[in-house]
């Protein structure tokens, strides 16, 4: 049996709607997933728009047809900064909500040295000030041994690094290590689609699957397997109470006096990962920022989040919380949300990284063994074994939420039999294009993905220099 599952899917057992719009499914299709209207292209399906649910073809719903609020009657996306149309007080914008490559994030600042906007992100330490270089890249008299204003640090003669309490441009560092992060639950997160409510579809996706990989994330936080530094790029107010311009560079660590009993204490020393940074020593990851009367916002901006043992890419991130200072500076993240989009091809890589761990049921007709994003977009039973206990999981159908690819929400198609685990057998991309096949979710047309948030707290660090190659330096050469 062929069935076509949007984010309109509804569920039947046994003739009993149990998580739907309409009543559907009796006989034969008892126990089925059912859809109601076809994929439509481009416009969307008109008869759910709005409805306050992102469908197949939309781009997005706040569930009211008013226009000038981002999403118009057709549930098409507003004029946004990303959407490739210069407009509405932006400066550029090239399409997308990436930072470091011609245009920044929020479109206000092309980027180029010389428009009085340090871009941290292309690797700007300066811009503007007397002592800027030509290139924006060096500031003169930093290195010299001698504290002269505008400068508030010196390093060694000659060291105008970064990472390592005092940066290149002789400004004081200032930053944070996570302290906690966990997967959010169902109704924690950010308003994606506007109507007012938060949008967590990985938590539902994930099911109680969450119970199994919730905890290796905040594990290795707390027991410092995995250390997450934020370093507060460009920050003016160093009580982090207000600024409405600066940047959060998401930095990967290590315990830089080898003692973690000190780590969350305020006052623990850390070595930046070399591996978080660009051959010029810049940050490969931040995010655009605000924080006015102690509440900080982010974004949106593409967020890797460097997790080792599974990379976690944020897309449109976003980032809240509320900032505590402490003595006159920076000192807490409290009550902090990371929100964003993670692409479907990300939980398929789940799928691999929890490899025997998740033993899902036989697939229908011997066709090939079903994966986790099978399960999650078609709903179904899987095993996972852990601790030498087999435990059952069972998976609502969840289909992505989020539009990230600015073309209107996918569709799927599935295939099931009695008895056997449904899979997916075609995509219909949100322009209406049919991807005919099994794993048609990991072509590169199908890049939606599905809503996330993750919570932590931060306090403050010191920075005390970087790592080489990811290996601790070596110690200073004893003395004579």
């Amino acid at each position: 049996m062929m069935r076509r599952l949007g984010f309109w899917a509804v569920i039947t057992l046994a003739g009993v709607c149990t998580a739907c719009s309409e009543t559907h499914g009796t006989g034969e299709d008892a126990g089925t997933i059912m859809f109601d209207g076809a994929v439509l292209p481009d416009g969307g399906p008109t008869d759910l728009c709005p409805n306050g649910v992102v469908d197949p073809g939309e781009m997005c719903d706040d569930g009211n047809a008013t226009p000038g609020d981002g999403c118009d009657a057709m549930c098409r996306r507003e004029a946004y900064c990303g959407d490739g149309t210069v407009g509405g007080g932006e400066v550029c914008d090239d399409g997308n909500n990436a930072s470091g490559d011609g245009c920044r994030s929020d479109c206000l600042s092309d980027e180029t040295c010389g428009n009085g906007i340090v871009d941290f992100a292309a690797g700007e330490i300066c811009d503007g000030a007397a002592n800027c270089g030509a290139d924006c890249m060096t500031v003169t008299g930093c290195g010299d041994g001698t504290v002269e204003a505008p400068e508030e640090c010196e390093n060694d003669p000659g060291n105008t690094d970064n990472w390592d309490g005092c940066n290149a441009a002789c400004q004081n560092e200032i930053a944070l290590v996570m302290s906690s992060l966990a997967l959010a639950g169902r109704g924690e997160g950010c308003d994606f689609n506007g109507d007012g409510t938060p949008d967590n579809a990985f938590a539902r996706a994930l099911g109680l699957l969450s119970a199994a990989f919730g905890p290796l994330i905040e594990q290795a936080i707390t027991n410092g397997d995995v250390t997450l530094l934020l370093a507060m790029l460009g920050l003016d107010d160093p009580s982090g109470r207000a600024d409405d311009d600066f940047r959060i560079a998401w930095l990967q660590g290590a315990d830089g006096d080898m003692d973690a009993t000190n780590n969350f204490s305020g006052s623990g020393q850390f070595l930046v990962d070399s591996g978080s940074l660009n051959a010029d020593g810049s940050a490969s990851t931040s995010i655009q920022s605000q924080v006015a009367a102690s509440m900080l916002t982010g974004g949106p901006e593409d967020i890797p989040i460097p997790i080792s043992f599974f990379p976690i890419e944020l897309k449109q991130g976003r980032i809240l919380g509320q900032t505590v200072a402490d003595g006159g500076e920076l000192y807490e993240i409290r009550d902090g949300t990371l929100c964003g989009g993670i692409p479907a091809s990300l939980l398929a890589l789940l799928g691999g990284f929890l490899g025997d761990m998740l033993i899902t049921d036989p697939p229908c007709d011997g066709g090939a063994n079903a994966e986790l994003l099978d399960v999650i977009i078609a709903g179904g039973s899987a095993t996972i074994a852990i601790g030498g206990m087999m435990i059952p999981v069972r998976f609502s159908a969840t289909a992505p939420d989020l539009d990230l690819d600015a073309d209107g929400l996918e569709g799927f198609e599935t295939e099931r039999g009695s008895d056997c685990q449904p899979v997916v057998t075609s995509c219909i991309d949100g322009d209406g294009t049919r991807i005919d096949g099994r794993g048609c979710f990991s072509s590169p047309e199908i890049a939606d993905g599905y809503s996330a948030a993750f919570s932590f707290d931060a306090i403050r660090a010191e920075l005390v220099g970087t790592t080489m190659g990811g290996m601790m330096p070596p110690p200073p050469p004893p003395g004579p």
